[in-house]
């Protein structure tokens, strides 16, 4: 797997960083990573930066319902904050938010690391 899962301790936030070719198989241990982290030490915040990694193509738009899901079966807390940077493929990520919002999931998506770390730490 081509990412990395840092713990930020000072700001209580996991921060990963994909350079990978991104499909849902690796989003879903992306994700599955995060929560076991939240759970072990009380997080709920994560920064995931996806600007280095190379969006699937054949991967589905209905991609986005099987990841919301997911949150759902790996029983991520709502009160979680996911902010994800990106660079392509928006219409793909778009669907993610929406749907995962309409689960009551907090996921944004940010073309601005810097936008999206003043999200998940209320600047």
């Amino acid at each position: 797997m081509s990412y990395e899962l840092r713990i930020e301790e000072e700001d209580r936030l996991v921060s990963v960083t994909a350079t990978c070719l991104l499909n849902n198989n690796i989003r879903r241990n992306i994700l599955d990573d995060i929560n076991a982290v939240f759970h072990e030490k009380n997080y709920a915040k994560a920064l995931i930066d996806l600007r280095e990694a190379v969006f699937d193509p054949a991967e589905p738009i209905v991609g986005a319902v099987d990841l919301t899901i997911h949150l759902n079966r790996i029983r991520m807390k709502f009160d979680s904050k996911l902010a994800f940077v990106y660079t392509d493929a928006e219409e793909h990520r778009k669907s993610f938010e929406i749907i995962a919002n309409k689960f009551n999931y907090r996921v944004q998506y940010f073309k601005k690391l810097e936008d999206a770390r003043s999200w998940l730490l209320g600047n």
